[in-house]
Formats: structure tokens, sequence, C-alpha cells
């Protein structure tokens, strides 16, 4: 039931400004949040039905700390995520120097026939 440390996770690797990384994060992970809600609900539904005490105890809780942490992790925690969760720029990650570097350490493409005759 972890299921805004799944959103959080994504919001910080996310590049944007604030609301495009909490867009982003919803985008990548909130659909397998969502179906993490929906089972686990399913899963606790079964002993709504039961006639004993605890069992309907249990459920009554288990329930509602699902649905408190669903909502959390799903809506308030973007919410909240994209009015002051801050911007990432692409350079700050690391991603543009290491495409430079790979673009730099490129091989030089092989001589075709037509070079053959010609150099030094």
């Amino acid at each position: 039931m972890d299921y805004a440390a799944h959103i959080a996770h994504m919001f910080k690797d996310s590049t944007g400004t604030s609301p495009e990384r909490a867009i982003k994060a919803l985008e990548r992970i909130g659909p397998c949040t969502f179906n993490a809600v929906f089972s686990t609900l399913a899963a606790v539904a079964v002993m709504g039905t039961s006639e004993s005490y605890v069992f309907r105890i249990l459920f009554k809780t288990l329930f509602l700390v699902v649905i408190i942490a669903g909502a959390h992790g799903l809506w308030l925690l973007p919410a909240i995520l994209s009015l002051v969760g801050g911007s990432r720029d692409p350079i700050e990650t690391g991603v543009v120097e290491v495409a430079k570097e790979a673009e730099a350490y490129k091989e030089p493409a092989p001589a075709t026939v037509g070079d053959a005759g010609q150099g030094a």
C-alpha cells in the first residue's frame, strides 16, 4: 500500500516543469497504481460478506486504508507535486552529457571504394 511512493519516484525521475512531471508520473505509473488499488479492494471485498465480527472490522479497516492511500497516491500527491515540486531540466539529469559523449566516441565511417585512390 505504498501507492504514493511509486508516484513520487516517477515524479523524481521525470523532467520538465512541475505540472509536466506530475502528468508524466501519472502516465507512466498511474495505471499500474490504479490496478493495485483496484485489485486490493477486490481481495478485501470478500471479507465484507463475512458474518464474523472480526472479519467485518478487518474489512472496514483495510477498505478505508486502501481508499485513503489510493486517493493520496493518485489524486492528492500529484496535485501537490504539480504546485510545489519544482522543475527539472534534462541537462541536470546528465542525459544530454551522455548523448554528447556517445557522439564523440563514435567510430569513423569505413572508407568506401572510391576513397582508396586518394590520399597522402
